[in-house]
C-alpha cells in the first residue's frame, strides 16, 4: 500500500466518507474517485514543494499537521468542523478553495 493511498484512506475516514457509496451504488475508490480531484484541483497549490498556507495534501503526515494558521485542516471524524471542507464550500470567493478557481462540483465535494 503506497503512502499516498494510505493518506487518502485516512482523509476519507476523517471526513466521514469511509464506506459511502456514490449514487450508482459503486463503492468510493481513492484511485478512481478522490485522487483525480486532488490532482486536478488541489495539488498544484497544496502538494510537494508548494504548500500554500503551510498545508500539503501530498502525504498523510503533511495533511494532518498544523498548517500556517496553527490549526489542522482535517478534523478526523467530523467533516463539517474540518477547515478543508469549510473552505471547499465557503461562499466568499477569497476564502473558498480552490482559490481563484472554479468551485468543486457538488459530487466532488461529497466524495471528498
Amino acid at each position: 500500500m503506497t503512502i499516498r493511498f494510505t493518506f487518502v484512506l485516512f482523509v476519507i475516514m476523517a471526513l466521514g466518507a469511509f464506506g459511502c457509496q456514490i449514487s450508482s451504488g459503486e463503492e468510493i475508490s481513492y484511485n478512481k474517485h478522490i485522487r483525480p480531484i486532488l490532482n486536478d484541483k488541489c495539488l498544484r497549490c497544496h502538494g510537494g514543494v508548494k504548500a500554500n498556507g503551510g498545508f500539503s495534501l501530498l502525504f498523510e503526515e503533511d495533511a494532518f499537521q498544523k498548517n500556517k494558521s496553527g490549526k489542522v485542516a482535517i478534523v478526523r471524524g467530523n467533516h463539517k468542523k474540518s477547515p478543508l471542507y469549510q473552505r471547499l464550500v465557503h461562499e466568499d470567493l477569497e476564502m473558498r478553495m480552490p482559490h481563484k478557481g472554479p468551485m468543486l462540483e457538488d459530487h466532488e465535494i461529497k466524495l471528498i
